[in-house]
C-alpha cells in the first residue's frame, strides 16, 4: 500500500509503499499517537520509515493494493 506521511515543520513530504493493509496501519498509527512514542513502517522493499508521532502532520493512503 502506497502511503504519504507528513512532517511538521518540514516542506518535504515522504512516500513509502508500506506492507500493511489500511486497518493495520490505523491500529499502529493510532496506537503512537495515543502513546505519543516511536512509529515504525515497514516497507515492502526491506526499508523502514521510524518517526517520532509528535511530528507526524497527517499520513494519507495514496494506493492500497488488493491481497489475493
Amino acid at each position: 500500500m502506497d502511503i504519504s506521511v507528513g512532517v511538521y515543520h518540514s516542506d518535504v513530504t515522504l512516500t513509502l509503499d508500506v506492507d500493511m493493509n489500511a486497518e493495520e496501519l490505523t491500529s499502529a498509527i493510532t496506537e503512537a499517537l495515543e502513546e505519543q512514542k516511536i512509529l515504525k513502517l515497514p516497507g515492502k522493499d526491506g526499508s523502514q520509515l521510524i518517526i517520532p508521532a509528535s511530528s507526524l502532520s497527517y499520513v494519507k493512503i495514496l494506493k492500497e493494493e488488493q491481497r489475493r
